[in-house]
């Protein structure tokens, strides 16, 4: 899949630290601002969801600043194949057959659904 229609800071993480550590990074902190700190730790929430030589060379380029994460809604077309294949194949055979990290697929096997807040009583839309 072609970055090319991505955010151009979305294409900017995927070109410095990998195509799914950018797509992780946006799915989980899409929308708002980050301070990237200087120095890479593990007990950073960006380090436990990319990796620490991933966070390290986050943290070599981006470090010091804050960045809006873009929102990763939508972006990843292999998501809904993945869960429709959960159950069905292993994780490395499906990461195999899409052309994804197993990881990836642990990654998306793991999601917990959002919450939805339903609408006050006595409220219309």
């Amino acid at each position: 899949m072609s970055t090319s229609s991505w955010p151009p800071l979305l294409q900017e993480l995927a070109d410095t630290i990998g195509r799914e550590p950018a797509l992780v990074l946006a799915e989980e902190f899409g929308g708002v601002s980050e301070y990237i700190p200087l120095n890479a730790k593990t007990d950073h929430k960006f380090a436990k969801q990319i990796g620490m030589e991933r966070m390290d060379i986050l943290c070599r380029t981006y470090g010091g600043i804050w960045l809006t994460i873009p929102r990763g809604m939508n972006l990843d077309p292999k998501k809904p194949q993945i869960k429709k294949l959960l159950g069905e194949k292993s994780h490395r055979q499906i990461a195999r057959d899409l052309g994804v990290s197993e990881r990836y697929v642990r990654l998306v096997a793991n999601e917990q659904p959002r919450a939805t807040q339903g609408m006050l009583p006595g409220l219309l839309g």
